[in-house]
């Protein structure tokens, strides 16, 4: 891999970070476990432990991920190893952002507010100074549902013929690794083959468990309300109101259930700063192919499930770069950011064009 592919992998891996912390221990731990296979296949393809643990002011985010000969079979070989782990880091006593990966044994270790601000998208800077220095309008939410319903009325006839949803709340409650948790169901039919006369379709199940406020949530809760204010102070990540609004439109399912469903993995505009839906306790997809493709590769199936989740002290540690891994210095890579971020890029192309 060349040095510049290496800055972009491990920058990208760090604009993953969307929180960051401090502490000297580690308040909330939860442990998920992903795996991946096949309804033909009685063994995983690939499995995935995902740890993110929180004290008020940090948080880690860590991924252990492994694959089946199997898989790395059927990919080619894979281009790299079949199992490692990926960390991010964010710290708020410090100003320090972490992230580590055991393919190259390398780390980047950058000042956060610097990395905030430098990838924040702001051309005006360089095309019109007067609106760099302010923060864009934003529409309301009623704008926002307006516009996305309009949307929906103009593509229900279309969509009407390819794609069906369902959606509904799951009567009883279950618990998982010892927490109680309410669930949902999301299940949509997507019509293949396009027309009335070749329907051919796949179906999607999904359904997911999520828990009430637990004891010990108050860690990540202060940690994403400093984040969030941090955030605040800098400004939303572009300062474009048209790059803005698309955003939070796109994220606006046009259709009624799907809507719904979203709408529970969403913080409510009115909670308290730095809230948070509840703890995922479990989460399952299926995907059942038309029959002629489903006899050759069978169901698709994906499931995540809360494997532990603790308020025991962990070591400072963890919060570090592993031991025995090389910096890598990413500057340069944010040198040559810096000019599309701030419009200079734009504005050097046309003038090139000219």
């Amino acid at each position: 891999m060349s040095t510049r592919s290496r800055a972009v992998v491990v920058l990208g891996t760090a604009f993953l970070a969307t929180n960051w912390a401090h502490s000297a221990r580690a308040d909330l731990l939860w442990e998920h476990t992903a795996t991946f296979r096949t309804s033909l296949s009685p063994k995983s393809l690939g499995q995935v432990k995902m740890y993110n643990t929180w004290t008020p002011t940090r948080h880690r985010l860590l991924l252990k991920y492994s694959a089946s000969p199997q898989a790395a079979r059927e990919m080619g070989g894979m281009p790299f190893s079949s199992s490692g782990q990926l960390g991010i880091v964010q710290r708020l006593d410090d100003d320090r952002v972490l992230a580590y990966d055991s393919q190259t044994k390398q780390y980047v270790s950058h000042s956060r507010l610097n990395l905030l601000k430098r990838s924040r998208f702001n051309p005006w800077k360089t095309l019109a100074p007067k609106l760099a220095n302010e923060n864009p309008p934003e529409l309301s939410l009623e704008q926002r549902a307006r516009l996305v319903d309009e949307v929906a009325a103009l593509s229900q006839p279309f969509y009407r013929n390819i794609i069906k949803t369902y959606f509904r709340a799951l009567p009883n409650t279950r618990t998982f690794n010892g927490v109680e948790g309410r669930g949902y169901r999301l299940t949509q039919l997507i019509n293949e083959g396009g027309s009335k006369k070749n329907q051919s379709w796949m179906r999607v199940s999904v359904e997911y468990y999520l828990s009430s406020q637990l004891a010990g949530d108050s860690a990540a809760e202060q940690f994403n309300a400093q984040a969030q204010e941090v955030r605040r102070g800098i400004g939303p990540w572009t300062n474009s109101m048209w790059l803005n609004e698309m955003i939070a439109l796109s994220q606006i399912p046009t259709d009624p259930n799907l809507r719904r469903a979203y709408a529970l993995l969403q913080v409510p505009a009115n909670a308290p700063a730095g809230a948070f839906v509840g703890t995922p306790l479990y989460l399952s997809s299926r995907v059942t192919l038309p029959a002629l493709q489903r006899a050759q590769t069978g169901d698709f199936l994906f499931e995540l499930k809360l494997t532990q989740r603790t308020t025991t002290d962990l070591p400072a540690t963890i919060f570090d770069a592993p031991g025995g891994y090389k910096r890598y210095d990413i500057e340069p890579a944010l040198k040559q950011l810096d000019p599309i971020m701030d419009g200079r890029a734009w504005k050097k192309s046309i003038d090139a064009m000219m």
